[in-house]
């Protein structure tokens, strides 16, 4: 019995993570957003209206190496450099961002939130990259290596 409850106890912490995650829609019409950045871990987030940002299930690495070992270290961490999702296109617009939190050798952290808000049409796939300049982070919106003109930057909101 001891058994069967240490396994319910492991089992419900993942499953209760799993709901706090970005839920790719699974019908309509949907967009794509890949995430990627200048060699800089993050953890993309979509807003879903309603329910805040989410997180996707993969983060952004730093780590660009080609080694097998960096390429099982960054599977096993659940990183890659470049994140795919659905996003739903019904709206008209889609708000995404990143969540940025390093720490430096010299004890200070790195933190930043950076959004954007853009229009999508179904079936389209676009970028976001996200940068880094003196410290600050900044994200580019772009489909097929164009800059999307009217993606703005947003305040850290969800709506």
């Amino acid at each position: 019995m001891t058994s069967r409850l240490l396994l319910a106890l492991l089992v419900l912490p993942v499953s209760g993570c799993q709901l706090l995650s970005y839920q790719e829609p699974t019908a309509g019409p949907m967009a794509t957003v890949e995430f990627t950045s200048n060699e800089i871990a993050a953890q993309p987030v979509v807003c879903v209206p309603g329910k805040g940002f989410k997180s996707t299930a993969l983060s952004v690495s730093a780590n660009t190496s080609d080694s097998q070992f960096a390429k099982d270290m960054n599977e096993a961490l659940k990183k890659s450099p470049k994140v795919s999702v659905q996003v739903d296109a019904s709206r008209g617009s889609v708000q995404v961002g990143y969540v940025v939190q390093q720490k430096r050798s010299t004890g200070l952290r790195k933190r930043c939130k950076v959004a954007a808000r853009f229009s999508v049409s179904a079936g389209h796939t676009y970028t976001a990259h996200l940068t880094e300049s003196d410290g600050h982070c900044g994200l580019e919106i772009s489909e097929a290596g164009a800059p999307l003109e009217d993606a703005v930057i947003a305040p850290w909101k969800c709506q």
